[in-house]
């Protein structure tokens, strides 16, 4: 007895459904045949399994369910909804070996064979099986047949941790990222099918030193038929002609995936590529993406500014102006699960707090000046550190996911180090009434090298 059930609102019926989310449902659901004359299923059982360094792996405990509420005697449907198990096999956070001396290749974070350090987007397939009332009408699973694979051996299923406003995603809930109707990524320009991960605003230009790293990672949802690939452009004014910097620094890419590009503000590839110089590196620095028509998105920005910290080369370009010594370089874990950065304007300022343990010592002799009944068993000091900038209410909603973000780093350029630091709560106040004023937006964090006990 062949299966009794075939896959529904697969890949077939939504192509953009191939990467999904896992912080919203992934629904897998499978029906029963119509042209098939064996028993209707009672149950079906599904396994998840996931792509490692090339071999599909099962992954979490078998699911079973059983038919939808809404289901009918002439249309029986099973639907799963496997995100949290995909969940605990995805990573997000910082991969410091994408900081290398390659300027060429962006990465690609898929966990495939021939890139097992990363699964920031993981490879996954089910396999389903149906449960059938036999003839002694006993519920039993059909073992005999090969269960129903989704996608098919030909197609490709892949899952990431991104999070998306409402406003941006699908209206079907078989899929949950945003579909060929375009990224809301801006008022302007937009490319359907891929999107620069961060929330930055683009009204605003953030600043970055010579010799700093920074990374620009870009979400393709593959759709069918669009290539996509990322310029660079670097000019002296707002008002300056936009001319390409020597072409493309993302090559073109077709598939469902997240990319990341190691990009080092010293690189020649970064700055016009061939006859590069950084002395004669302009202060603004945009990208943006460019499909086949030639059709290019809105950019992120950046500001240019010498490092003091970077010899001769970086530190005496006429066209770039100084950077505050001890402005505050901050990187983060977006909302979408990879690096981001801001500096702020601001000094650290640092202060320390001290606390204390004591107990009692007894009965204190009135008769001597240097008698005390209290003693102090431990004592601590916690040197807390803070920095702020003057922002509008766009660039404080972004900044918010600091405070959310599940790693963060101060990047400290005198020693080219990425510190792990603690964000300490607090709050941020967006909804000023004129979007386009500023506001100041501060954090509070430690370092865990700086707690002092005794």
């Amino acid at each position: 007895m062949a299966h009794n059930i075939i896959t529904s609102n697969d890949l077939s019926t939504h192509a953009n459904a191939s990467l999904q989310t896992t912080t919203r449902p992934i629904l897998v659901q499978y029906k029963h045949s119509p042209n098939d004359s064996t028993p209707k299923p009672i149950l079906v059982q599904l396994d998840i399994y996931i792509e490692k360094n090339g071999i599909f792996v099962l992954v979490g405990s078998t699911q079973v369910s059983s038919k939808d509420f809404d289901s009918t005697s002439t249309n029986t449907v099973f639907t799963f909804d496997i995100s949290s198990i995909l969940q605990s096999q995805v990573s997000s956070g910082f991969y410091e070996s994408i900081f290398t001396t390659n300027t060429i290749s962006a990465i690609d974070f898929k966990n495939t064979s021939a890139n097992q350090n990363y699964k920031s987007v993981v490879r996954y397939k089910t396999l389903a099986k149906a449960w059938y009332l036999n003839s002694n009408n006993v519920i039993t699973l059909n073992e005999v047949d090969a269960p129903i694979e989704n996608p098919a051996s030909s197609g490709f299923k892949f899952a990431a941790d991104l999070f998306f406003k409402n406003k941006e995603l699908s209206n079907s809930k078989y899929v949950n990222l945003p579909t060929s109707s375009g990224f809301v990524i801006s008022d302007e320009a937009l490319i359907p099918s891929a999107k620069f991960l961060t929330n930055c605003p683009t009204s605003i230009r953030r600043k970055i030193a010579l010799d700093m790293p920074f990374c620009l990672s870009v979400l393709h949802l593959g759709t069918v038929g669009e290539s996509v690939d990322v310029r660079c452009q670097n000019f002296t004014t707002s008002t300056s002609a936009l001319s390409d910097c020597g072409g493309i620094i993302f090559a073109s890419e077709t598939n469902a995936t997240i990319n990341t590009k190691n990009l080092t503000l010293n690189d020649s590839y970064l700055f016009l590529q061939t006859n590069a110089k950084l002395a004669t590196t302009k202060p603004n620095l945009s990208f943006l993406l460019r499909n086949a028509s030639n059709e290019d998105s809105v950019s992120v920005n950046f500001e240019i500014f010498n490092n003091e910290y970077f010899g001769a080369s970086g530190s005496n370009n006429a066209n770039l102006s100084s950077l505050n010594k001890d402005a505050t370089s901050i990187y983060f874990i977006n909302d979408y699960g990879v690096l981001d950065y801001f500096m702020f304007d601001s000094n650290l300022d640092i202060i320390n707090e001290h606390s204390k343990t004591t107990f009692k010592t007894g009965y204190k002799d009135y008769t001597s000046r240097t008698s005390s009944n209290t003693g102090v068993s431990s004592g601590k000091t916690t040197e807390i550190h803070s920095c702020y900038s003057y922002v509008n209410r766009e660039t404080s909603e972004w900044l918010s996911e600091i405070h959310r973000s599940k790693e963060v780093y101060l990047y400290e350029r005198d020693t080219k180090s990425f510190v792990p630091i603690i964000v300490l709560e607090g709050e941020t106040q967006p909804s000023f009434a004129d979007p386009n004023s500023v506001q100041p937006f501060s954090i509070s964090f430690l370092k865990d090298t700086h707690v002092i006990k005794k």
